[in-house]
């Protein structure tokens, strides 16, 4: 199994009550997987996700990066796209600084 970083979230509105109306995040992994970018909508039972190569990512899902804060991922991505190894700790790192708080993470076999 392979370990995603989930590395950016954000929403593309909130509604009247508070609530956030559709939910983006970006996960991503550093080691060699087929589809190193795990893309997720919405949450709960509703919710849809998939996993794509990293020029898919790139050429298919600019406004998912946009609406979860997720820009300053591309250059690590395009590097993936490049056939470079993008180091995790670095990422993170950056993930950290940003937030204050490690991300959170999850295995999965990636494809």
């Amino acid at each position: 199994m392979a370990r995603y970083y989930r590395l950016a979230n954000g929403t593309n509105g909130v509604r009247q009550n508070g609530g956030r109306i559709w939910s983006h995040d970006i996960a991503v992994c550093f080691e060699p997987v087929k589809f190193p970018v795990a893309l997720g909508e919405d949450i709960g039972h509703g919710g849809i996700g998939t996993t794509v190569t990293a020029r898919e990512a790139l050429d298919n899902w600019a406004s998912h990066f946009v609406v979860a804060g997720g820009e300053w991922l591309i250059p690590f991505i395009t590097r993936m796209a490049a056939g470079a190894t993008v180091d995790a700790d670095e990422v993170v790192g950056i993930f950290k600084a940003r937030t204050g708080y490690m991300p959170s993470s999850f295995d999965s076999s990636g494809g």
